[in-house]
This record gives structure tokens, C-alpha cells and sequence, in this order.
């Protein structure tokens, strides 16, 4: 899953909505990863957080700002706001 780009700004706002599934037994990770864009050379990786599935709470909306972990030669990682919710599938 891939968000679009926001241009000239060290501020983005995404509004974007994705829907990952999960495996059953919870084990699954995300890694979040924020790139920069360059139109000359290749994109960058700026920074990565890992969520752990089976530590997020379950029918329930998480709403925080989180940090992410900066690539090596990046001096801040940057933050994120993140609505998440994980959703019981059917059994």
C-alpha cells in the first residue's frame, strides 16, 4: 500500500484510507516507511515505524501521533498522525 505524493511541504496531509488484512493468528507486522520523492535521482527512505499486530487493541480506534525511527545520515525521523483500527473479521 502506497500513499500519493504531497508536494513541497514538510507538512503532508495523506487523507488516505487503506484496508490490510490480517492474518488470524495476529502475528503479522507493518512497517510504515516515510520516502522523500526526487524527480532526478531515485526516492529516499526517510524513516520506518513497526507496528505489531497482535499489540493493537481490537475494535477499538487508535488515533496518535507516532515517531518514526530515522534511516541512517537522517537527523529526525519525522512524526505521524495515524488513525488505526483493527477490526474482528468474521469467524
Amino acid at each position: 500500500w502506497k500513499t500519493k505524493y504531497v508536494r513541497n511541504t514538510n507538512s503532508p496531509v495523506w487523507n488516505e484510507e487503506f484496508q490490510i488484512p490480517i492474518t488470524k493468528s495476529m502475528d503479522d507486522i507493518i512497517t510504515a516507511e516515510l520516502w522523500d520523492q526526487d524527480s532526478v535521482s531515485h526516492d529516499d527512505l526517510i524513516s520506518t515505524l513497526v507496528f505489531i499486530i497482535k499489540y493493537l487493541p481490537i475494535d477499538k480506534d487508535t488515533n496518535n501521533w507516532y515517531y518514526f525511527n530515522p534511516e541512517k545520515g537522517v537527523k529526525n525521523g519525522g512524526k505521524v498522525r495515524l488513525y488505526m483500527r483493527l477490526e474482528r473479521g468474521p469467524n
